[in-house]
């Protein structure tokens, strides 16, 4: 019996690019577009009976705009929906988080024409994330926090005690940047330890993504740079096509260095560094993610002595990485952990004051 091909519909609103996406969609012989759309008010009539597989979603369309678009559909029946957005307007990329934060999947830069030099690259990268994300059949609708609710958060400051832990680092990847937003909404503003966080990105989204969660936190975020020396309470994110780690417990380091999981940034490189700088003074994090991405490592900076946080199977759109290290033993059973309150464990351990 033939495989069933996976069904997309594509919702943009210029007939030029509607026209390449499905060109570009349709040279792989597994996927089918099944309907197109030039506004979300149509897509919403098509849905229903064409039932895809998955959608793609531009984020300026006309009237209702890509964000309400991906808001409605995840409030009826969630469907994995991928942002397809141009990179050169910065506004753009940072608002393709927000319909990340409503429920979709992932956001990638928007294909080039044939002909074009980088039109190879984005047209192979186009089709393997809507495979890959086309197999994510559970996703749940992320309800934001207010901003009133955000500022109660940072009202509760932690308590200026000595921790035993010197380094906060996090790895994530499909799902991650809504988790970590709602990590970082729930530390206070004078949270003491720094935060390094490895996310996979499509190229050209993290600036945006950068913007986004400075935006949506209150927090310092910042992309991390070669010597920086680490500030309290401040989130760096690894930047892309390289690996981030650690040259003391005071400076990061970022080098090119092609790791075997073929990934830049690589969790598995920032977690094997921690372990190695920072041993027991580290809390490493593993949030929803496909793959094993940094599950080895994790469990050498459990074995280090150092804290161990995954998060649970039911608050992850894919629980690939942290599920990896559980299976494994890098995680105790207490530290496995919704996203809701990974971010409240944190400002926990942050204030803990070792007993001499």
């Amino acid at each position: 019996m033939s495989k069933s091909k996976i069904k997309v519909h594509v919702v943009e609103d210029s007939l030029v690019v509607q026209q390449l996406l499905v060109n570009i969609l349709e040279s792989d012989p597994d996927i089918k577009v099944v309907g197109v759309s030039e506004s979300a008010e149509h897509a919403l009539e098509c849905i229903q009976a064409l039932k895809p597989d998955l959608i793609t979603v531009d984020i300026q369309l006309p009237k209702m705009n890509g964000l309400a678009l991906t808001q409605e559909i995840m409030s009826r029946d969630p469907i994995p929906i991928v942002v397809v957005s141009g990179v050169s307007e910065k506004k753009d990329v940072a608002k393709a988080f927000d319909l990340i934060e409503a429920g979709a999947l992932a956001a990638i830069e928007k294909p080039v024409g044939f002909g074009h030099a980088d039109y190879q690259r984005l047209a192979q990268h186009f089709i393997s994330t809507v495979k890959t994300m086309s197999e994510v059949k559970l996703v749940k609708r992320r309800i934001p926090l207010t901003h009133k609710k955000i500022k109660e958060h940072q009202n509760q400051a932690i308590i200026p005690v000595k921790s035993q832990y010197e380094i906060v680092v996090i790895g994530a990847s499909t799902g991650g940047p809504s988790v970590i937003q709602t990590v970082l909404k729930d530390l206070p503003d004078n949270f003491p330890l720094p935060i390094i966080i490895a996310q996979h990105i499509a190229p050209g989204f993290l600036s945006g993504l950068v913007q986004w969660l400075a935006r949506t936190t209150g927090k310092a975020v910042e992309i991390a740079q070669e010597r920086e020396k680490l500030k309290a309470g401040t989130v760096y994110l690894c930047p892309e096509g390289r690996q981030t780690g650690f040259a003391t417990r005071q400076t990061l380091k970022i080098i090119q260095f092609d790791h075997p999981s073929n990934l830049a940034p690589s969790v598995s490189y920032l977690f094997q560094s921690t372990s190695e700088v920072f041993g027991k003074k580290a809390v490493a994090v593993l949030l929803t993610g496909m793959g094993q991405d940094g599950a080895n490592e994790m469990r050498l900076i459990k074995d280090k002595g150092g804290m161990t946080i995954a998060q649970d199977a039911e608050s992850s759109v894919v629980h690939g990485m942290p599920g990896e290290a559980i299976k494994m033993g890098a995680v105790d059973k207490d530290a496995i952990l919704p996203a809701c309150k990974i971010g409240l464990r944190l400002k926990e351990l942050a204030q803990f004051q070792m007993v001499q």
